[in-house]
């Protein structure tokens, strides 16, 4: 592997590991998320602690540096798998952030920024057929499942070239990693669904 593509690599871990639900949580209220709630350090545990503007805003950060990521890379190698790598890794810091002990969030963030740059068009289709199907269920990981399974297969039906396929299915495989409990939950039919779940907290922290 180049010099300067292990540079970006390092770069997109360094990065991913700024999880902005605890930064801003540990700014404005004083508060380890790593030692309330789900001990997630991700703009959901934030949602669920502080309220829906501050997990909004959180979510927004981790987007943008995911995209920062990615477009410095893409400007200096001009490779969408490059860029695609090191958006990977920005994940991987995401969720195994370096500067808080290695406890971050879930990635999904991350993994959403890395799914638009790859193709917008592609991530549109999906995230319409996602979105219905979570409206119907009120499930969230059946949109994970989706996602998982229907963005590759539309990547294969467009002809993107294989490397960007695997890098996709590498970066999936990491997000089911994460979210391995919350899908054997679903198959036996004890996740929960939107509305039905209690929040520690009460919106304060």
């Amino acid at each position: 592997m180049r010099v300067d593509i292990l540079i970006y690599l390092i770069f997109g871990y360094l990065v991913g590991s700024l999880t902005f639900a605890q930064i801003l949580s540990l700014i404005f209220f004083k508060t380890d998320l790593r030692k309330r709630g789900t001990g997630y350090t991700g703009a959901s545990n934030l949602i669920a602690l502080a309220g829906w503007k501050w997990g909004m805003v959180a979510g927004i950060l981790d987007i943008l540096k995911t995209f920062l990521v990615l477009t410095i890379t893409y400007k200096f190698t001009n490779s969408e798998f490059y860029s695609l790598l090191s958006g990977i890794t920005t994940a991987i810091g995401h969720i195994y952030p370096i500067y808080f002990g290695f406890k971050g969030g879930k990635g999904g963030a991350c993994a959403t920024a890395i799914l638009f740059f790859i193709s917008p068009k592609v991530f549109s289709i999906t995230a319409i057929f996602g979105i219905l199907l979570l409206i119907l269920t009120r499930i969230p990981v059946v949109l994970y499942i989706l996602t998982i399974l229907l963005y590759p297969t539309l990547l294969f039906l467009f002809h993107f070239k294989p490397q960007i396929i695997i890098g996709v299915f590498a970066l999936f495989v990491i997000l089911l990693f994460e979210i391995k409990e919350n899908i054997i939950s679903f198959i036996k039919g004890k996740e929960i669904k939107i509305g039905e779940g209690e929040i520690g907290g009460k919106k304060k922290i």
